[in-house]
């Protein structure tokens, strides 16, 4: 009995996509680690180890949360904004001036911090 059950699991790990403990046939197939956009949302193959070694896509990052979009698998910045954990406009965010880690306590204009504006704008 044993040497049947190994050599069940030694077939479902060379076949991948067979459900080693019922023998079924798995829905989705993918290659391990890969990935891929689905929308705006990084998707990742991964394996079922708990239940099957079927492959599966898992919902990753989403894209949007820090206004980046969804590239072959990666989120990345739309042109002219950097990655600063959230893309940024270097030129003119006042929490990234000029680079991710410079913050300013007014506004920031071409990459520098200007003066400190009052609330009213003057």
């Amino acid at each position: 009995m044993r040497g049947t059950a190994a050599m069940a699991l030694v077939a479902s790990l060379t076949l991948g996509c067979v459900d080693a403990l019922l023998g079924n046939e798995c829905e989705d197939e993918c290659s391990l680690d890969h990935r891929s956009c689905d929308g705006n949302q990084v998707q990742v193959c991964t394996v079922t180890w708990w239940v099957s070694l079927c492959t599966y896509w898992d919902a990753g990052e989403n894209c949007s949360d820090r206004g980046a979009v969804c590239v072959d698998g990666q989120c990345v910045c739309p042109e002219g904004l950097a990655d600063c954990g959230t893309c940024a406009d270097l030129m003119t965010d006042p929490n990234h001036c000029g680079s991710c880690t410079a913050a300013c306590a007014g506004v920031c204009v071409n990459g520098l911090c200007g003066p400190h504006q009052s609330p009213d704008g003057g």
